[in-house]
């Protein structure tokens, strides 16, 4: 690679990057010792985490797109589980004690859930909030938000704005 495609001023062709992808041995070696040379110019040397606690709070989803395993139709109801749908009292309880236990983030996920509105997602994150309000949430697919933004009437805009103003630091 040139010094160029390491500072990332020029990008990788298909072949190069495909090269990358099939790096074994020395070249493998080569590729993450420039890695981490252009990491420690960049950040330096401070490495740093989060903690964080996923929190599953429906596995009901009316989508059958084979992405994740939240799929609990009618047709599907004793696959991996009987559907599940948390009352905001778990979510609270599973919020406190990933804070108790040093959690600085929540990542909430779920179905998309036939009965859920946009309201519901705002009130699940009024419920983490209200448990742990210092603790930053991860919440959302896109489809949730758009399902979210079609069940109150309002743009998708205005609907990340009621999010972020009941809490939401970030979606996936």
């Amino acid at each position: 690679l040139s010094p160029e495609m390491a500072r990332g001023e020029s990008g990788l062709s298909e072949g190069e990057a495909t090269s990358l992808l099939e790096a074994r041995g020395k070249d493998l070696a080569a590729i993450a010792a420039a890695a981490d040379l252009l990491r420690r110019v960049v950040a330096g040397h401070g490495v740093s985490y989060a903690v964080v606690r996923n929190i599953n709070y429906t596995n009901v989803c009316y989508f059958r797109c084979q992405f994740c395993a939240f799929s609990k139709g009618k047709l599907s109801e004793a696959l991996r589980g009987q559907p599940y749908n948390l009352p905001h009292e778990e979510i609270q309880r599973r919020v406190r004690e990933a804070w108790e236990r040093g959690a600085t983030e929540v990542c909430l996920q779920g179905g998309i859930h036939p009965d859920y509105t946009g309201q519901t997602y705002l009130d699940i994150l009024r419920a983490v909030k209200e448990a742990a309000p210092h603790t930053h949430v991860h919440a959302f697919s896109p489809l949730e938000v758009q399902q979210g933004a079609s069940t109150l009437g309002i743009s998708v805009r205005d609907f990340l704005t009621q999010l972020k103003e009941a809490g939401l630091g970030s979606l996936p």
